[in-house]
């Protein structure tokens, strides 16, 4: 169902539940998400009295609800983005010897430093190396909106005076990485493929 609190209580536990269920929609999520909620109300309620000249505080102080609401976004994907993954391709390549040739202890090793081990194609290691880059870009696009919303409260509150187009200069810097990454996961890809028709 749309709409709704946005922190809704915790579902009950099954009526067989045994002990052992867990919440998959912990507390501290969702106190996140009513706090993000929050900040975005405020954030658009401060710009619109400020606008309008019904209050007169400083744009930093307009702008930090919002500057909390992306340090919650990225909060929200940092365990996405620290967790450690490899296939077993790479650690072959690391080691100079197939997965299959190795030790227990550096099995173990391997385990240790690594969250998942996996190979290439298991559909785990996809959905988990895809969520850890979309995460780093994430990271990436809220450390640039951020410093862009600093560097508009600066320029609008007459503490620097610079020209527009620096302000935004955070997002054109990140644009510009994103854009390169993906030709060149592209042309990685294209090159893939064509070594897999030559092998065939």
């Amino acid at each position: 169902r749309s709409g709704g609190s946005p922190c809704p209580p915790p579902p009950p536990p099954p009526p067989d539940d045994d002990g052992s269920w867990s919440d998959p929609d912990p507390r501290p999520k969702r106190l996140r998400r009513l706090t993000s909620f929050l900040s975005q109300a405020a954030f658009t309620l401060l710009c619109s009295l400020r606008a309008d000249s019904y209050i007169t505080c400083t744009y930093f102080v307009v702008f930090s609800p919002y500057l909390v609401w992306e340090a919650l976004r990225v909060l929200s994907n940092f365990d996405a983005a620290k967790v450690k993954v490899i296939s077993y391709e790479e650690l072959s390549e690391a080691y100079g010897k197939p997965v299959s040739d190795f030790s227990a202890s550096e099995m173990s090793d391997v385990s240790q430093e690594y969250d998942l081990v996996r190979p290439a194609s298991d559909p785990e290691y996809m959905m988990a190396k895809s969520a850890k880059d979309n995460a780093g870009v994430g990271h990436l696009w809220s450390a640039a909106r951020a410093c862009a919303a600093a560097a508009a409260a600066a320029n609008l509150d007459g503490d620097v005076d610079c020209s527009w187009w620096l302000v935004f200069v955070p997002f054109w810097a990140v644009l510009g990485c994103v854009c390169c990454s993906g030709c060149a996961g592209a042309v990685g890809a294209a090159a893939e493929m064509a070594a897999m028709d030559a092998a065939e």
